[in-house]
């Protein structure tokens, strides 16, 4: 199991640390310890490569420490470094993703425009990555786990206005490729890292508890998509919060200002707002 870990926010909508910049994106930085050796891991790549790199030069990252990289979904606001990362890294590094994570993606359905990842698997492996497949889940280490698929059996977290390209053909977009990095503390309970939770918040942890075998959720930290939620669903989001009697949760990115201001008044002071350049320490 994993014995100590900080999340660094290193791309987020809004910013904390001086002299790192923000954009519409998010990429966490995890550096964890497990058997007394460091693994260091990115869970996405913010949109664009600048932001991330600036970011990491500021706050004493770098690419070539990293052991992997697992990209949430395909969307272009959590992929846009990517590339460019791997050409940085001076060698081949494991790209964990869902088979899903390619090709046309779009959202809006008066004047759709594409929110798709900007580049093929050609092009990972040609900057230095090896993809690994994740349709199911992957373990990456002892107590580290990218969830895989997530099944969509919460009702409220069914719906999705979003569209991709198949076969010529504009069709729902499930998010299929939507996952989630899950830290095992063992008795002390899950951290679970959301890209965007495109799949519910309810249905991640509910998978997450399900694979790890562990039913103590700790904390949340990341993109909880619930942006413009309806009534039903943000009530039954914190009836579910207050069921899994967190520590801690941040939200970010795609969680929503007005959504985030709700948990924190509905759930106080566990649900802490964040920026990039925060590191989050958990022992």
């Amino acid at each position: 199991m994993i014995e100590a870990a900080r999340v660094t926010i290193l791309v987020n909508n809004v910013v904390e640390e001086s002299g790192c910049l923000g954009e519409h994106g998010l990429a966490l930085h995890v550096t964890l310890t497990a058997e007394g050796r460091e693994k260091r891991i990115l869970l996405d790549t913010g949109q664009t490569h600048l932001v991330l790199q600036h970011n990491m030069r500021k706050l004493g990252l770098s690419a070539a420490d990293l052991a992997e990289i697992v990209i949430s979904h395909g969307h272009y606001d959590h992929t846009g470094g990517l590339l460019t990362l791997l050409s940085s890294a001076g060698k081949n590094m494991h790209v964990v993703i869902h088979p899903e994570a390619w090709g046309e993606r779009l959202s809006g359905s008066r004047e759709p425009r594409s929110i798709g990842a900007p580049f093929t698997p050609t092009d990972v492996e040609q900057a230095g990555g090896t993809i690994v497949p994740a349709a199911g889940p992957v373990l990456l280490v002892d107590g580290v786990l990218v969830t895989g698929e997530i099944p969509r059996d919460e009702p409220v977290e069914g719906k999705t206005s979003f569209r991709r390209l198949v076969d010529q053909q504009v069709v729902e977009d499930r998010i299929a490729d939507d996952l989630s990095l899950v830290l095992n503390f063992g008795a002390k309970g899950l951290v679970l890292l959301s890209g965007c939770c495109h799949a519910g918040l309810i249905n991640t942890t509910k998978h997450a508890r399900r694979v790890t075998k562990n039913p103590k959720v700790r904390g949340i930290i990341g993109g909880l998509h619930l942006v413009g939620a309806s009534d039903e669903r943000l009530r039954r989001t914190l009836e579910y919060l207050r069921h899994l009697e967190l520590d801690f949760l941040i939200p970010l990115h795609c969680s929503g200002p007005h959504e985030s201001c709700a948990l924190r008044q509905a759930l106080g002071e566990v649900v802490k707002l964040a920026g990039a350049g925060r590191t989050i320490i958990l022992p």
